[in-house]
């Protein structure tokens, strides 16, 4: 009797590779995003019933009823994938295609639409530009977005957006007058932006996301969710899967000792008898400014010392004179690394003689 042993290991090895590879389980596709599916050669004119027989998965929607189906052999130069393109006319009456995908769009969530674009009319006449839309049923949709300017030559075209409803067709149309070549409309693998590396008062409860654009996420944490909230200083990375495509980013986030809670305290008395105790009134604190600023007033309102030095202290000279001892008053204002705000503290000082 054969063992079971050796196909029973297959399989968990088998099972194992389908755990550590996130599958792509929402990834959409064109049907014919390339325009390959077609049995024409150069064909120019075409009336809209024509242009729907014979180029699958793609449906005419324009008032002219003139598509025309370009191959890398007609003359205009090669296809940005694979042979075939298509041309639409933008004008009083105009082109327009609405291409099916395999499989609806998920609301709330965010793709990347790539598509490849090209002026036909060549230098000094119109520059094609392109209208975008979305449908659930056979159409153009609302047409909410604008692609940039066709190029001379063959440029690729990005598009961001979040899906509203289950859309199964995406719609084209020109937008103003020109003849614009399209090619290759499928979906991009998006991008992953945690940032630059960063310093916070405090790490803990801090949240990293990223978009909900990938079929499935793993953080170094463990986690597969969208988002995570961080537990303290360190490392933090995240890798995103889409469609056959990984996207990495890291981040490393690092705390202020302090922790962005730095005290700082004036004392009200000082006696500069040259003792070495209390001999100049100054600011004290843990940290370090970034900015400083110090300012102290007679009884009568007249500044009698100022610095920009927290490490300076007015030792109780006006000018090159003792001060009369007395009440002072004083106010500082300063700012620290963690901060984009000035902090102030005000009060009154006794020089002691």
């Amino acid at each position: 009797m054969r063992s079971k042993l050796p196909q029973l290991s297959c399989l968990l090895f088998v099972l194992a590779l389908l755990q550590a590879v996130p599958s792509s389980l929402y990834a959409q596709h064109f049907l014919n995003g390339s325009f390959e599916q077609n049995d024409y050669g150069c064909a120019y004119n075409l009336a809209n019933s024509d242009f729907d027989q014979h180029v699958p998965y793609v449906t005419a929607l324009g008032t002219k009823s003139e598509m025309d189906v370009i191959t890398d052999t007609c003359g205009f130069g090669p296809a940005f994938e694979g042979k075939d393109f298509v041309a639409l006319y933008g004008g009083f009456y105009l082109d327009a295609i609405a291409l099916e995908l395999d499989e609806a769009l998920l609301p709330g969530k965010e793709y990347v639409l790539l598509f490849a674009s090209k002026d036909g009319l060549g230098v000094g006449l119109p520059v094609g530009k392109l209208r975008i839309g979305f449908s659930v049923e056979k159409s153009l949709g609302e047409l909410k977005y604008k692609s940039e300017p066709a190029g001379a030559d063959w440029t690729e075209q990005k598009l961001v957006f979040t899906a509203d409803a289950p859309y199964r067709y995406v719609g084209i149309v020109p937008d103003g007058d020109g003849w614009v070549f399209v090619d290759d409309f499928r979906f991009g693998c998006p991008d992953i932006e945690l940032g630059n590396d960063t310093v916070l008062c405090k790490v803990a409860g801090t949240v990293l996301s990223i978009s909900n654009a990938f079929d499935s996420q793993r953080w170094n944490t463990g986690a597969t969710t969208t988002s995570i909230v961080a537990d303290g200083p360190g490392l933090y990375s995240v890798e995103g899967y889409y469609d056959g495509c990984v996207v990495k980013d890291s981040i490393l986030l690092s705390e202020l000792e302090n922790q962005c809670e730095c005290p700082v305290y004036f004392p009200n008395a000082f006696s500069p008898t040259g003792d070495g105790i209390n001999d100049d009134f100054r600011a004290f604190t843990p940290c370090q400014f970034l900015v400083f600023e110090l300012l102290i007033f007679d009884r009568w309102g007249q500044l009698v010392y100022r610095t920009n030095d927290s490490s300076a202290g007015w030792e109780g000279l006006i000018g090159h004179k003792q001060a009369l001892p007395g009440v002072y008053t004083f106010l500082s204002r300063y700012r620290f690394s963690y901060s984009n705000f000035w902090e102030m503290s005000r009060g009154e000082l006794m020089l002691l003689r």
